[in-house]
C-alpha cells in the first residue's frame, strides 16, 4: 500500500502507551473513508460485540454520505448531478457544520475547493476551477444544489465528524476509556500517550490525551503535479494552494472550529 506522508504520520501516531496500572485495552481494526481505523476500549466488558456492530453501522452511514471514491455516495451523486434532492440526516448535519465553520473562518474553510484541488493535482489550468469557488453559491433548501462547475469535498472534516460520532456511541454505552483513530485521534478517559514519528525527521514529540482530540498534517501530504507545492487543504482566498505545516494540537473534539480555522489558514 502506498502511504501518503500524512497517512504515515497518522498511523505512526497511533501507538498507545497504556499505564501499567490499567488492563490492556481491547482493540478493533477496520477501514473507513479511505483510512485505517483503530478503536481501543476499556470498560463495559461483555458489550463489545453489540457496540462495535453499532460503530460499524455508523461508519457505513458516514461513508455512504461522504466517500468521494464511491460513485454511489451522496457526495459523489451531488457532485455528478449538481443536485441532491433528499440528503440523509448525517449529510445534513455535516453540511450545517461546514456552513458554521465557513462563516467562522471568514471563508477560508470552503468545501467548494474540490475542482481547484483536482485541477492542481492533475496539472491543469486552474482558472475555470477558481471561477467556480464559493460556498455561498451552494443551495441547501429544500435539497442541496451546486452552481455550474462546482463540486464539494468534505475530506477536511468528515474524518473528524466520524471520530466524534463513534466517540459518542462508545460513551453512551458506558465505555469510559477509549481511543479512536479514523485519521484523527480522540481520547476519552485517562490517559492515552501518542508518539508522532516522521519518516524523515524521526520522533517529533509526544502528547497525552485525556478527553481531547488531535490530528497531524504535513507539507508533503498531497503533492500537486506542476504546482511546485503540496496541499492538505487549498486556501480558496489566497489565489494558490498553500502548504500545511505539521500540526499536533489537542482540542476537545475532532471537529472543533478553532482547529478548522488553524487548518484553513495554513
Amino acid at each position: 500500500m502506498n502511504l501518503s506522508r500524512r497517512r504515515f504520520l497518522s498511523i505512526a501516531a497511533a501507538s498507545t502507551l497504556a499505564p501499567a496500572a490499567h488492563a490492556a485495552p481491547l482493540r478493533w481494526h477496520g477501514r473507513a473513508l479511505g483510512a485505517d481505523v483503530e478503536i481501543s476500549l476499556r470498560g463495559a466488558r461483555g458489550m463489545e460485540t453489540r457496540v462495535l456492530d453499532e460503530v460499524r453501522g455508523a461508519l457505513r452511514r458516514v461513508e455512504a454520505a461522504f466517500n468521494l471514491y464511491d460513485p454511489a455516495s451522496e457526495l459523489s451523486r451531488l457532485n455528478a448531478a449538481g443536485r441532491l434532492q433528499t440528503p440523509s440526516p448525517v449529510f445534513r448535519t455535516l453540511l450545517g457544520r461546514a456552513a458554521e465553520i465557513h462563516k467562522g473562518t471568514a471563508g477560508l474553510f470552503d468545501p467548494t475547493v474540490q475542482p481547484l484541488w483536482r485541477a492542481l493535482a492533475e496539472g491543469r489550468d486552474p482558472a475555470r476551477a477558481r471561477a467556480a469557488l464559493g460556498w455561498e453559491r451552494v443551495g441547501m433548501m429544500p435539497g442541496v444544489t451546486l452552481d455550474a462547475g462546482q463540486a464539494l469535498t468534505f475530506n477536511g472534516i468528515a474524518q473528524g465528524f466520524a471520530t466524534d460520532l463513534v466517540s459518542g456511541i462508545l460513551a453512551r454505552h458506558g465505555f469510559t476509556e477509549t481511543l479512536i483513530n479514523i485519521g484523527e485521534h480522540r481520547g476519552r478517559g485517562a490517559p492515552w500517550t501518542l508518539a508522532l514519528n516522521d519518516p524523515v525527521h524521526g520522533t517529533l514529540g509526544q502528547r497525552t490525551l485525556r478527553d481531547h482530540a488531535i490530528a497531524t498534517s504535513s507539507p508533503a501530504a498531497t503533492p500537486l503535479a506542476g504546482a511546485g507545492t503540496s496541499c492538505t487543504g487549498c486556501a480558496p482566498l489566497a489565489g494558490q494552494a498553500s502548504a500545511s505545516r505539521r500540526a499536533m494540537r489537542p482540542r476537545r473534539t475532532a471537529m472543533q472550529p478553532r482547529w478548522c480555522w488553524h487548518r484553513a489558514r495554513k
